[in-house]
């Protein structure tokens, strides 16, 4: 006898959002809270929905793919591009190609709409699929997390464990760390002021205006997004500060401490500076790890492609590029190019992105 449950597709109409809530929490067995619900898509700084739900013939959803709808630079226009989050399907109607059909569904819709392209970070399970069966194309191969280890003994002990061994391994360790880097200058550039910040304003307009010339790919970083994104966020704290020249900004840095993987761990979760001097972001890469050092963090780390000129600034710094292993559980990051308006492989290219850990939407 079939079993599979009946079910259509269409867009997410106003006044659904518990709906959605009950599905998510029945379905991942976490709470999606309303106030990241209202933040993320009722109070998004676009203003646009882009929800695919899938409907039971009761009239109960079965699934959900959403799209997070971000203004973004690609190439030498400003669009509207989406990142991909919070899918999910209902237990009584999994193994019926929910996901991937909801997915391309909400995908077409967002292309008629314009949407160039789509990215996102996806976990291990949908990774496989986004790849094979919706052409999502992988950014990297090596997760780009650069770290600095702040405290070795700590690390040594989640490692190792309790005992003589992390203990007797800590000059070791710190010999290696002298080598991997260097503590880096603190000094700020002549001329600049670092100062914290609770909101950023219209100045950092200017600067993204500027700054925005290195990259070919990119979430606008104007002082209306990250508003929304560092200030604005229900559930997420950051301690943002910029950096003042003669009543400019000349850059920014935002950072978050959390607790996670029994580590005390510090996240450089976006960077941006005038470009062209290097100092700037040695600055302020510096002026982070002395935050962190200041709360006790244990590792400092920080997502940065390759290409990207702040990779120089990790590395002064004293910051390194571990293996793969390393990392407690796998990070991808992909993108599905869906317009004609560009050259092929041009959204697809590594080379041409910026990305930090404030695009992805846990950190």
């Amino acid at each position: 006898m079939d079993k599979r449950q009946q079910w259509s597709m269409r867009l997410y109409r106003p006044g659904e959002e518990d709906s959605i809530r009950a599905l998510f929490e029945l379905s991942m067995d976490k709470d999606l809270s309303r106030a990241r619900w209202n933040w993320l898509y009722r109070d998004n700084h676009t203003g646009v929905f882009l929800i695919g739900l899938a409907e039971g013939e009761d009239g109960n959803l079965a699934g959900q793919c959403a799209l997070l709808p971000v203004r973004m630079k690609v190439g030498d226009d400003t669009c509207l591009g989406a990142q991909s989050l919070d899918a999910v399907v209902h237990p009584a109607y999994r193994s019926q190609g929910i996901f991937t059909r909801l997915a391309a569904y909400t995908y077409e819709t967002a292309a008629g709409m314009g949407v160039p392209l789509i990215y996102g970070f996806p976990n291990k399970n949908s990774h496989h699929l986004l790849a094979h069966r919706l052409d999502r194309v992988d950014l990297w191969d090596r997760p780009p997390v650069y770290v600095r280890i702040l405290d070795v003994e700590a690390v040594l002990r989640k490692r190792l464990g309790d005992g003589l061994a992390p203990r007797a391994a800590v000059p070791l360790g710190r010999a290696a760390l002298r080598l991997l880097g260097p503590r880096g200058d603190r000094t700020l550039p002549t001329g600049c002021e670092l100062v914290p910040v609770d909101r950023f304003d219209a100045r950092l307009d200017a600067l993204w205006a500027s700054a925005s010339a290195e990259f070919q790919i990119a979430v606008v970083r104007d002082h209306e997004y990250l508003n929304w994104r560092y200030v604005e966020n229900p559930e997420q704290e950051y301690t943002k500060f910029v950096l003042q020249r003669d009543g400019d900004v000349v850059g920014y840095v935002v950072l978050k401490c959390e607790t996670k993987f029994g580590l005390k761990m510090g996240y450089v979760v976006d960077l941006l500076t005038l470009p062209g001097e290097p100092r700037l972001g040695e600055a302020l890469v510096a002026a982070a790890v002395e935050f962190f050092e200041g709360r006790q963090m244990h590792i400092a780390s920080c997502v940065m492609l390759g290409h990207v000129s702040y990779v120089r600034s990790l590395k002064k710094n004293g910051f390194w590029l571990p293996p793969q292993w390393v990392f407690p559980q796998e990070l991808h990051c992909s993108v599905r190019s869906q317009s004609e308006s560009y050259p092929p492989g041009f959204i697809t290219d590594p080379g041409n992105w910026y990305v930090t850990w404030g695009d992805h939407d846990v950190v």
